[in-house]
């Protein structure tokens, strides 16, 4: 075995060290990421049910005074309007002539 071929040989060990030392690291960082997303994502999951919870009792709050199937229809009907934008003035059109044929 000459001197190159003993500096190969070491230069191939310190690689494979340095790899795998990299690897690990690479997936402890990984693993600490993955803890930290899932942490987050259970804590705006709670806070979800949590919100669904109280949305759920301000519409039993309210069912004395409203139908809570018209009191949700009309927020239902609210976001689409609000999501049509410009375009309110055309469903408004529609509506209209639907009622006056479908009324009939």
């Amino acid at each position: 075995m000459s001197l190159n071929d003993t500096i190969l040989e070491g230069d191939r060990d310190f690689c494979f060290r340095y790899a795998t030392t990299k690897r690990r690291m690479t997936v402890s960082i990984d693993d600490k990421k993955l803890e930290k997303f899932i942490e987050s994502l259970q804590r705006i999951e709670g806070e979800l049910q949590l919100l669904s919870e109280e949305k759920k009792d301000l519409f039993a709050e309210y069912k004395d005074s409203f139908e809570p199937r018209v009191l949700r229809e009309a927020v239902r009907a609210v976001k689409a309007r609000m999501r049509l934008g410009d375009s309110v003035s055309q469903l408004d059109d529609i509506i209209a002539k639907l009622e006056n044929k479908m009324s009939l």
